[in-house]
């Protein structure tokens, strides 16, 4: 039986074997939340750090598939698994989360993409319970 999981997997497959022109995502950007990120691409390898978390992750076609982890200097104190789209070179958006990651899309700073971030969310982040 073909389930919802493998429609999504077959998704990821083909988004990941479609061509895409060779781009460098390095630069400051913003997310649909208001945060700020610095975003190092280094061939395949890509990587972000934030006042809140890190993600690290490999690009492959337009699809990056990584990690992310907040830092202890920040408020929260989760992990996960994530999938991003690279919509432009200047736009990223969220296709899969193992966790919740509040924010979904993410522009570069100063580009015209035309579809800018939105502005900050009031939707409140979950914060998973830490034993002291």
């Amino acid at each position: 039986m073909f389930t919802l999981r493998h429609t999504g997997i077959a998704m990821l497959l083909a988004l990941a074997t479609s061509p895409v022109a060779a781009q460098d995502l390095t630069g400051i950007w913003r997310d649909n939340t208001g945060g700020r990120y610095v975003v190092r691409q280094a061939g395949e390898e890509f990587c972000w750090t934030s006042d809140q978390n890190v993600f690290c992750g490999i690009i492959t076609g337009p699809v990056i598939a990584g990690s992310w982890l907040d830092l202890p200097t920040g408020r929260f104190r989760g992990n996960g698994r994530m999938v991003l789209q690279i919509a432009s070179p200047n736009r990223l958006v969220k296709l899969y989360q193992t966790a919740n990651y509040t924010a979904s899309t993410w522009t570069r700073e100063g580009s015209s993409d035309p579809t800018p971030a939105a502005q900050p969310s009031a939707v409140p982040r979950s914060e998973p319970a830490v034993d002291p």
